[in-house]
């Protein structure tokens, strides 16, 4: 079996649990097998691949930040205040404030722009991700940029909130059954741990530069 073909069947499955997820806790372990998708359409080269594991990742956001919004009531930081007893706050879903405003912002992009997004970045064979999106639909007009125009902090700062995530996951489910939830969560740790790495070298090869620049 081919490595496209392998990534093609990482993707599908994601699509297929994508339209049957029904809950946050679906919706995100649906986030963590289009990742997991798109790492591997990524390492072997698969552009198409990588677009769409992106696509069916950026729904899946979208679609547990809908099936959040409800619950989610007045907050000061991690903490609801008000009388409802009932009221979740964001830390019960695995979200920090910036984490939950960056997924608000995806879910406010109409559907059309989310196409025009992603028919973009085949035209200019770039990669796509949500920074991108907000940046394509952002009043300073459209512009898609590549993956690799992101500094070395972004990269780290992103991989961290996947390592995060992934983390979070594992930690919080308690059936036996999910043995393979706890592999994909795992597996996508792994890779944003690989990317955090890189982008620390990275980071650590550009300080090293800028120092030697001032001697």
């Amino acid at each position: 079996m081919s490595e496209r073909v392998k990534a093609l069947q990482k993707i599908s499955a994601a699509q297929l649990a994508l339209m049957e997820a029904k809950t946050p806790e679906q919706t995100k372990f649906v986030e963590a097998m289009a990742a997991a998708g798109k790492a591997y359409a990524k390492e072997n080269g698969y552009f198409e691949g990588v677009v769409e594991a992106e696509r069916i990742y950026l729904l899946a956001r979208r679609k547990t930040t809908e099936l959040i919004r409800p619950h989610i009531h007045k907050f000061h930081g991690n903490m609801h205040v008000g009388d409802r007893a009932d009221a979740m706050s964001l830390i019960d879903f695995g979200f920090d404030i910036s984490q939950w405003w960056r997924r608000v912002q995806e879910f406010k992009v109409r559907e059309d722009q989310l196409n025009a997004y992603f028919d973009d970045c085949i035209e200019k064979h770039c990669e796509p991700s949500g920074r991108g999106l907000l940046r394509f639909v952002s009043p300073a007009g459209p512009k898609t940029e590549p993956e690799k125009s992101l500094t070395p902090l972004d990269r780290i700062m992103e991989a961290i909130q996947e390592v995060s995530a992934a983390l979070h996951a594992i930690g919080t489910t308690d059936s036996h059954a999910q043995y393979k939830k706890h592999l994909a969560w795992a597996k996508l740790a792994e890779s944003a741990i690989a990317e955090l790495h890189r982008g620390a070298t990275q980071l650590v090869h550009d300080l090293e530069k800028d120092v030697e620049g001032t001697k």
